[in-house]
């Protein structure tokens, strides 16, 4: 279903906000037949669903967005959201709050360190600056897991990025407090630490009903840290 690249454009458009099939004709620029055929065979998966909205005199107009339902591709499916779930209420029961918190908060900034270290390593990186953030963590590896990435605003000491899909929405959403609050928070600080002197501040959460993620990463005094 997804090896086709038409497919994928067409959630990659649908990820930012929601579209009629003319938009979506005039941004992939392929055949409104094809565009069609496209969507009845996302929409048979369950990966994008539709609206109608009024605008005006005449007919509804049909507008096509991602779900927010997390779905699963494959065979045999892999319910990884049960286990997360699984995982999380067994500590609930286990463990004291203050525990299943600094639990969480030692592994979510052990990840955040050891991806920006892998980074590094893997493109040769000496010093990151927001270019080397924009380039290889934005634009590569948020994009490679899905995250939807979308730089707002750079320059030579300042990174804005707002991602249009969570990857722990679902466990998010029921777990707030630990998964963004906790996990999430510490997995970027740990990133933020090793790019250097980095403050980073989370503005907008869609585990906490936002319709998107923001995370503001700011170099303090154009420091830069060497790996």
């Amino acid at each position: 279903m997804l090896s086709s690249q038409s497919r994928r454009e067409i959630l990659n458009v649908l990820s930012k906000h929601p579209h009629d099939i003319h938009s979506i004709v005039e941004v992939i620029n392929i055949q409104p037949t094809a565009v069609r055929y496209h969507l009845q065979s996302l929409l048979r998966l369950g990966l994008i669903e539709t609206y109608e909205e009024k605008r005006g005199i005449g007919r509804p107009k049909m507008y096509y967005k991602l779900t927010k339902k997390q779905v699963y591709v494959g065979f045999p499916p892999r319910n990884y959201l049960m286990l997360s779930e699984l995982l999380i209420d067994g500590m609930q029961n286990e463990l004291s709050p203050e525990e299943t918190q600094k639990i969480l908060r030692l592994t979510g900034y052990k990840i955040g360190g050891s991806l920006i270290t892998d980074l590094a390593t893997k493109n040769n990186i000496d010093i990151w600056a927001p270019k080397q953030f924009i380039e290889y963590y934005v634009n590569e590896f948020l994009q490679e897991i899905g995250a939807q990435p979308e730089v707002l605003e750079s320059n030579e000491n300042h990174v804005l990025v707002r991602t249009h899909s969570c990857l722990f929405l679902e466990i998010a959403t029921k777990h707030s407090e630990l998964v963004c609050d906790v996990l999430d928070a510490s997995i970027h600080q740990g990133i933020a630490d090793a790019l250097g002197n980095v403050k980073v501040m989370r503005t907008q959460c869609m585990g906490h009903g936002s319709p998107h993620c923001e995370l503001d990463f700011t170099w303090i005094n154009d420091s830069t840290k060497k790996v």
